[in-house]
């Protein structure tokens, strides 16, 4: 995914991106479209990316976690809770993309929702939604109860 051809960067190290945090992601919606303007809906594979938020729930960094198959991919616990920590957030989203077009969150994508969740909780860090995203629509995980 190439976050650099938005120009919403402000800062960037190897693998994660800081913004600036001028734009609140208050609602699905939004946190969707700006996973959208980064481009996550054009990749041909499943990728998962981290965006870690401030208090006031604006973005802070985004990370890409894993780039998987044309149907999956895999999110090792470690490596997000390290990026969140890192990037100063408090709060987090996880977004990712069915190239299949279709929305519906498969086993395994509430399988990785339930044991980011109860991570979190263990480490104090409020886990907001976990978004599936195709080009043009989205579903909430936590909407579907699983949060």
């Amino acid at each position: 995914m190439d976050i650099k051809k938005f120009n919403l960067v402000m800062e960037e190290t190897k693998e994660s991106y800081f913004f600036d945090g001028r734009r609140a992601l208050g609602s699905d919606d939004a946190v969707a479209d700006f996973a959208r303007e980064l481009g996550i809906h054009k990749n041909p594979e499943e990728v998962v990316i981290l965006i870690s938020v401030n208090g006031k729930n604006k973005p802070v960094a985004v990370s890409e976690l894993s780039h998987g198959s044309f149907n999956s991919s895999m999110l090792p616990l470690d490596n997000l809770f390290k990026r969140i920590l890192l990037s100063g957030g408090n709060k987090f989203f996880l977004v990712h993309n069915h190239p299949s077009e279709s929305t519906e969150p498969s086993q395994a994508d509430i399988s990785m929702t339930l044991r980011v969740k109860e991570a979190s909780k263990l480490l104090g860090i409020e886990f907001l939604d976990h978004l599936v995203v195709t080009r043009t629509e989205t579903v909430s995980i936590r909407a579907l109860g699983y949060l």
